[in-house]
């Protein structure tokens, strides 16, 4: 599955600092972030968003790392060893891309 466009609201959580933007596009590796305030490259993180799954509202908090910064933000690839079940993400990012085409 190939990163696709998105816009959703994220955060990126670093020990106890956090920055809000934008996740531009969204695949299975990884995502790219819109901020005005990126963290630096190799930067190990947690991105967190919500998504609605069959009417709930569900927190969403994958780790990774800052794998490339651009001036609009900064590329995070997903950290598939610092998962509980990497398996998992693949059928969230489906749904979350599912999600955004039914918008």
């Amino acid at each position: 599955m190939r990163a696709r466009g998105i816009r959703v609201t994220v955060r990126a959580v670093h020990s106890d600092l956090r920055q809000a933007g934008w996740m531009r596009t969204l695949g299975r590796g990884g995502a790219f972030v819109e901020t005005t305030t990126p963290f630096p490259a190799d930067t190990l993180l947690e991105v967190q968003w919500m998504t609605r799954i069959e009417r709930r509202l569900v927190k969403v908090r994958v780790p990774g790392r800052v794998a490339y910064l651009e001036p609009s933000g900064m590329g995070i690839q997903f950290d598939r060893a610092r998962m509980d079940d990497p398996e998992a993400l693949d059928v969230l990012v489906a749904h979350c891309l599912k999600q955004t085409d039914a918008v």
